[in-house]
C-alpha cells in the first residue's frame, strides 16, 4: 500500500483542503497537535500501518494517570457547513475513547472529558465501547441543555457478532453537517484494517442529530483525539474549512508555475 505523506489538496470551489498525516515524518506530531497534559502520547517511526510511523500509545495503561487529550492545531468555525475526519486506532475497540470536536485548543481533562477551569467543554464525539459486548454512536454534550446534565446520547448501533477485546487495527471516520439554527447532523462509520493499511469489512454505521450552541457559536472549533488506552493511531485525515495563508501561497507558485509552463509551450 502506498503510504501519502503530508498533503494539503486545495478543493478551490468550497474554500477545504484535505489534510492526511501519517505519522512518517519527524515532527509532524509537535508541528500539528497540541495537549494540556504532560502525557504519554509521543510520534514513532514505527507502529503504525504498514510498518509505518504512528502515534504512540503504549504508555497509557487505562488510567486517568496516562489519559491525554490532543487536539489538531487548525481552528475552524462552528457553523462550517460539512467536514468530516478519520483515524486509524491499534487498540481495544471496546475501550475506545473520544473522537470529536471541541472549543478549546489545549483542553484540561475532568474526569476523563475535556474541560477548562473545572468545567466541561462543549463537545461532540463518535465512540465505541462495551454497551451490549460492543457499539459505536455519538454523544453531545452542551451546557445550556438541561436535559441529562447537558449531556445528549445519540443512536446506538450494536456491532454484529461483537468486538474483539485484543489489540486490533480499525478505522474511525465521521461526517459532521451544519443544519442552521444550532443543530448539527453526525454519521459516524467503523471500520475494519488490516496491519499493512488495507480497509476491511464495515463493522457499522450510527447517524444523529444534536443541537449544541456553543459549538455552532464558537468560531475557533478543534477536532480532538482523547485516549486512556490504545498501542497507536496512524492516517490522521479531515478536510479543513478554511485556507490558511501558507496554503494560498502554495497555491499561487503551483498556479505560478502552470502559468509558466503555458507560456513555456506558447
Amino acid at each position: 500500500m502506498k503510504r501519502i505523506p503530508v498533503v494539503f489538496l486545495a478543493l478551490l470551489g468550497s474554500l477545504q483542503a484535505a489534510v492526511v498525516l501519517d505519522f512518517d515524518t519527524p515532527g509532524q506530531f509537535a508541528a500539528n497537535f497540541s495537549s494540556g497534559q504532560s502525557g504519554p502520547i509521543t510520534q514513532s517511526a514505527s507502529g503504525g500501518a504498514n510498518g509505518s510511523g504512528s502515534l504512540n500509545l503504549s504508555g497509557m495503561n487505562g488510567s486517568a494517570a496516562t489519559q491525554q487529550i490532543i487536539t489538531f492545531n487548525q481552528a475552524f468555525s462552528g457553523d462550517l457547513e460539512s467536514w468530516s475526519a478519520s483515524i486509524y486506532y491499534r487498540g481495544d475497540a471496546l475501550n475506545f475513547w473520544q473522537f470529536g470536536f471541541t472549543t478549546e485548543e489545549a483542553p484540561a481533562l475532568t474526569e476523563g472529558w475535556a474541560s477548562q477551569g473545572n468545567s466541561f467543554l462543549p463537545v461532540i464525539l463518535f465512540a465505541s465501547g462495551s454497551v451490549d459486548d460492543g457499539a459505536i454512536g455519538f454523544t453531545s454534550y452542551s451546557p445550556s441543555n438541561p436535559v441529562n446534565g447537558g449531556i445528549t446520547d445519540g443512536q446506538l448501533f450494536n456491532i454484529p457478532g461483537d468486538l474483539p477485546s485484543t489489540n486490533e487495527w480499525y478505522q474511525y471516520s465521521f461526517a459532521v453537517e451544519y443544519l442552521g439554527l444550532s443543530q448539527y447532523s453526525v454519521e459516524g462509520t467503523l471500520r475494519a484494517a488490516n496491519a499493512d493499511g488495507s480497509l476491511g469489512a464495515v463493522l457499522g454505521t450510527v447517524s444523529s442529530t444534536f443541537t449544541n450552541p456553543e459549538l455552532a457559536a464558537d468560531d475557533s472549533v478543534y477536532l480532538y483525539i482523547n485516549m486512556y488506552q490504545g498501542q497507536a493511531i496512524d492516517n490522521f485525515t479531515t478536510t479543513v474549512p478554511e485556507v490558511s495563508g501558507a496554503m494560498l501561497g502554495s497555491i499561487g507558485l503551483v498556479s505560478g508555475l502552470l502559468c509558466s509552463r503555458r507560456r513555456k509551450r506558447d
